[in-house]
């Protein structure tokens, strides 16, 4: 039961650093855009 909460827990972690990067890239087009 504890190895599968941990693999759970991972997955959401890698999801979220997706997430993060996905919009992390977002924003810095924005601002790229915005720069020029």
């Amino acid at each position: 039961m504890l190895i599968y909460y941990e693999i759970l827990l991972a997955l959401m972690y890698i999801q979220r650093a997706k997430n993060l990067h996905i919009i992390s890239g977002a924003t810095v087009r924005n601002r790229i855009t915005k720069a020029k």
